[in-house]
């Protein structure tokens, strides 16, 4: 499994990752939306390293998960339009993968019309649980990358269907917007894209790998957590002292290498881990500042 690190749309977590050597990351279009006007060509290659694999979400998880929406269809088509022609198409040979703008708003007719737009070697169509397991095992028989979100696995359990389709079909599937170790640990996953490696950031949370396991500690457990691991965050390099004291940019720095050690943990030797009690979901929240610094936090593009 390839592990998308999510959040690129902002300068100061990509220069995070960059630095740390992290390669696999994921850019929300729709999180880019709300930092740009667009007034410019939005360039891959000049926001990314030339080794980095970038996932682009069209972000429709956010549009979709608020049934009001205050936008209206004509408003969605024209955001789907940009997103399309203004973003994908210029940054095709840049980016490894692009998900589909499936806003449900816009009912089950357009979003199979957009589809036949999409070039099947990048696009990841993205798996609506109302259509239950036939409605994916369809989708895998037709794409070769289909997108299944925290969302929906959470709606129609759907878990002992993923190793079948992933042995018997050539879909690579992805995970979207994953909040939920479980999920990652017993889906038969090619990638997956999440923004849990900075809920330390943006709520306060502690992760930190110890024991073979990916603990996750929310807010309130917080002095706990650390004091508790300290011998574990200063075998593995990092400053325990900074993380105590919660520096920004070293418990993201922990954040990053403990799910690192968890994803090589699935990949390499299988999990027997259990999910620590749950923080609370961090689909594009507001970004916390990674560095008080204006200079060296570098929020504007």
């Amino acid at each position: 499994m390839k592990l998308y690190l999510a959040g690129t749309e902002i300068p100061s977590y990509r220069s995070l990752l960059d630095r740390e050597g992290y390669i696999t990351v994921a850019l929300s279009y729709w999180g880019l939306r709300r930092r740009t006007k667009f007034t410019k060509p939005y360039e891959l290659a000049e926001k990314f390293g030339d080794t980095a694999e970038i996932l682009v979400d069209s972000g429709c998880h956010s549009i979709n998960s608020k049934p009001n929406s205050d936008l209206t269809d004509a408003e969605l088509r024209d955001i789907a339009e940009h997103y399309y022609e203004a973003f994908v198409t210029p940054n095709a040979e840049r980016l490894a993968y692009f998900v589909e703008f499936d806003a449900h708003q816009l009912g089950d007719a357009w979003i199979s019309e957009q589809r036949q737009r999409l070039p099947q070697d990048k696009a990841i169509v993205v798996w609506r649980p109302e259509t239950g397991r036939e409605g994916l095992e369809q989708l895998c028989q037709g794409w070769p990358h289909v997108g299944i979100t925290q969302s929906g696995l959470d709606q129609l359990d759907i878990a002992y269907l993923l190793p079948h389709l992933s042995k018997t079909t050539n879909t690579k599937l992805f995970g979207l917007g994953m909040t939920k170790t479980a999920a990652l640990e017993h889906g038969h996953w090619y990638g997956a894209a999440s923004t849990s490696w900075l809920s330390p950031s943006q709520f306060g949370d502690t992760i930190v790998w110890a024991g073979k396991e990916l603990h996750r500690y929310p807010r309130r457990y917080k002095d706990m957590a650390r004091t508790r691991h300290k011998h574990t965050i200063t075998d593995a390099g990092f400053d325990a002292d900074a993380v105590l004291a919660d520096d920004p940019t070293e418990v993201l720095r922990l954040s990053l290498w403990s799910w690192q050690q968890f994803t090589k943990h699935i990949n390499g030797r299988g999990v027997t881990a259990h999910e620590k009690p749950p923080t609370e979901e961090n689909a594009d929240p507001p970004p916390k500042q990674l560095i008080d610094c204006p200079k060296r936090c570098g929020t504007q593009e």
